[in-house]
């Protein structure tokens, strides 16, 4: 039997390291700090200051929760072993985690999906802000739409397709853009400029003629 790491008393769940009692404490405080530090827009962490714009985290906690992260990637592991630092066993076929990681994060995820789903909103939110940085702002290059919501990434060359097709299943385009350091022939347009020039060739707004990949030009717009 294993004793719960938080108490010392009662008996630990199976597959974690602390009893039930003391989960639900830690999830119920968590929870409050997170209802707290949106109300104020302080730091998710250190709670003393202002969260960065799109993010939970202060400048100073992100750069210690970059710092974290990078450390742990360098950390070295076996070839074929489970990505978790406290596993040794060997991954799965065709996944990073071994078998056992794979059930407990699949439980997790159950217990707490309203969590998981707010974290990776929250994660594409600030992925989706960096790349519109990057490529000139929050505004679209065509009309100047500067609502996010209406925004998205535009592939110059009319290559959107074949990049997707190259990418694979996993067609985060924002992720991939930010690992592969924001290469050139990228930019940022609202979702009906992106459709105008993806389906007609053309935007109505100027008027002109944006070649695709396999050399369609579209019609030109209409006086």
């Amino acid at each position: 039997m294993e004793l719960c790491t938080r108490c010392r008393k009662a008996e630990a769940e199976p597959g974690t390291k602390a009893c039930g009692k003391c989960r639900a404490r830690e999830r119920r405080y968590e929870q409050a700090k997170q209802a707290r530090t949106e109300e104020t827009g302080l730091c998710k962490r250190c709670e003393e200051n202002e969260r960065l714009p799109g993010r939970v985290w202060c400048a100073g906690c992100a750069s210690y929760m970059q710092e974290a992260r990078e450390a742990h990637r360098r950390k070295p592991k076996l070839p074929g072993s489970c990505s978790r630092t406290d596993c040794t066993n060997s991954a799965e076929s065709g996944f990073r985690l071994c078998s056992a990681c794979r059930t407990k994060a699949a439980e997790y995820e159950r217990k707490n999906r309203t969590e998981v789903q707010f974290r990776a909103r929250q994660t594409r939110r600030r992925l989706r802000m960096l790349a519109f940085d990057h490529y000139g702002g929050p505004q679209c290059a065509c009309c100047g739409e500067g609502e996010y919501e209406f925004l998205t990434i535009d592939h110059i060359n009319g290559d959107g397709a074949a990049h997707r097709r190259q990418m694979g299943s996993r067609r985060d385009i924002y992720r991939w853009l930010k690992q592969n350091n924001y290469p050139p022939g990228f930019r940022v347009l609202c979702m009906n400029c992106n459709f105008a020039l993806g389906y007609h060739g053309y935007c109505p707004h100027h008027g002109w003629v944006q070649p695709t990949a396999n050399g369609r030009a579209g019609r030109p717009a209409k006086k």
